[in-house]
């Protein structure tokens, strides 16, 4: 744009790195959700096959990866939660699509020879016996702990079953989290965010009815936005917008960069100052 000055470059590298971090704010909230939920259907799933094991079978297994178990007076976390939210843990976003990617094609437990990777490593091999694998790969459901996990993200997000599920849909609940994946890789590395834009298929049917939430089957930044509220809850969205606005007013009022500027990063972001 004509008239920038180096004074206003350097304000719009700070707003980008402002964008990032709310974002990865508002992103972690879906990700401790979408693993919270994860590690307890899997862990209550694995109890009632748990529950159908004969008394002897159990007394081999033992009890433990149900619940909790009290270690020197302290209660220790279920296994799974463990996984997933102990201090060392190296869980990324890939894992996360990863597992539940692995629900809809595999039986998910394996023998140690079977393993491949530390990760997956440690959440089969070490937590199940021979013997508790060749059980439950019969009876553990996980369709079900798939279907429970979608049931609490449509509650977490307060849209309706209808509503969420005509514009996203269990298909394609795997190519939303790759859009989520881009967008918070993009908002927890360096570059630039302002102008991140993802790429659909031309055959994907995710948001296939709401203009808002694509441009030509590709997702900008504002278009992400747009779509917060299908994976977090609507205060976070509300909360989201309330500091874009603040910060923006910030910038508008102390002249940091000229009004175009401003006007530009409304449109870029589908956040508007003054919008109800």
């Amino acid at each position: 744009m004509s008239g920038t000055k180096i004074e206003h470059l350097e304000e719009l590298v700070k707003f980008d790195s402002f964008i990032k971090g709310k974002l990865l704010e508002s992103i972690r909230s879906f990700e401790n959700m979408f693993l919270g939920s994860f590690a307890y259907h899997f862990e209550m799933e694995y109890k009632k096959v748990f529950d159908q094991m004969s008394s002897t079978m159990q007394t081999k297994v033992g009890k433990h990866n149900v619940g909790t178990k009290m270690v020197d007076n302290e209660v220790q976390l279920i296994p799974m939660w463990e996984q997933f939210f102990d201090d060392e843990s190296l869980i990324t976003i890939n894992d996360e699509i990863d597992l539940w990617n692995k629900l809809s094609t595999e039986k998910f437990l394996k023998v140690n020879s079977q393993i491949d990777g530390k990760y997956l490593d440690k959440i089969n091999s070490k937590r199940f016996s021979q013997s508790e694998i060749k059980f439950i790969k019969r009876k553990f459901s996980t369709q079900r702990v798939r279907q429970q996990i979608r049931e609490d993200l449509i509650s977490f997000c307060d849209k309706s079953d209808s509503v969420w599920n005509s514009q996203i849909g269990s298909d394609n609940f795997s190519s939303m989290m790759e859009i989520i994946r881009i967008f918070r890789n993009s908002s927890s590395h360096p570059g630039f965010i302002l102008d991140k834009k993802v790429p659909l298929d031309d055959n994907s049917s995710i948001f296939p009815h709401d203009s808002k939430a694509l441009n030509d089957y590709i997702i900008y930044l504002k278009n992400f936005i747009y779509i917060l509220p299908y994976f977090i809850s609507g205060e976070t969205v509300e909360l989201f917008r309330y500091e874009v606005k603040k910060r923006l007013l910030y910038m508008s009022h102390n002249k940091k960069v000229p009004n175009k500027h401003i006007q530009r990063l409304e449109q870029q972001l589908g956040i508007y100052i003054f919008d109800s």
